[in-house]
């Protein structure tokens, strides 16, 4: 058990200049990396959520391709490897974990126990927290500060979308771009970041 975990860090998202999305206005997320290999985030998403799909709560199993409609997502980096972790949240419960090689190869399902999620949503806002206990991926759960970039993909009742991300480093909507890796979360009860 960890004495002292690190504090949360929050961050605000920002809409790609390509989204087209409108219902959601605001985005923030928290990362608190309370253990060496548990990783708590938690989306806020504020704007006429009336108008955003949300698909309806159901099993929390994995699913491909949760990208295509609203998906909260954490991309990972250990250290200073190429290889990194894209973990994808449904406000369904559904979830995806993939490992890649370096930017958009050798991807592959990684496994990982059920993230434990919880979810409201009030007059303007919704909110996920998810808990994602990381100690089957030996790279995570290795004494390694990560880098992350915490993205999401939002979609109107219209079919509209908006891409959220830390920061958007190219014309696309590219949440792999190795630049997009801007959130320092070091291992616990490590020196700070440089």
């Amino acid at each position: 058990m960890i004495d002292n975990p690190l504090s949360p860090v929050g961050a605000s998202l920002t809409p790609h200049s390509r989204s087209t999305g409108r219902s959601v206005r605001r985005l923030e997320a928290v990362a608190h990396r309370e253990a060496p290999s548990r990783l708590v985030l938690t989306f806020r998403l504020e704007g006429d959520i009336e108008d955003l799909f949300l698909p309806a709560p159901g099993p929390p199993l994995p699913k491909d391709e949760l990208w295509r409609r609203t998906c909260l997502e954490a991309f990972i980096r250990p250290g200073s490897a190429r290889a990194y972790y894209e973990f994808n949240l449904s406000p369904s419960g559904e979830w995806a974990a993939y490992g890649f090689d370096d930017r958009r190869s050798g991807m592959r399902p990684i496994s990982i126990p059920t993230p434990e999620t919880t979810s409201s949503r009030g007059a303007g806002v919704f909110t996920l927290r998810a808990s994602l206990d990381l100690s089957t991926v030996p790279d995570l759960a290795a004494a390694l500060p990560w880098r992350l970039n915490i993205a999401a993909v939002t979609e109107d009742l219209s079919g509209e979308h908006a891409w959220w991300a830390l920061s958007h480093p190219s014309e696309a909507p590219d949440f792999h771009h190795p630049d997009a890796f801007t959130l320092w979360l070091p291992f616990p009860h490590s020196d700070p970041a440089p």
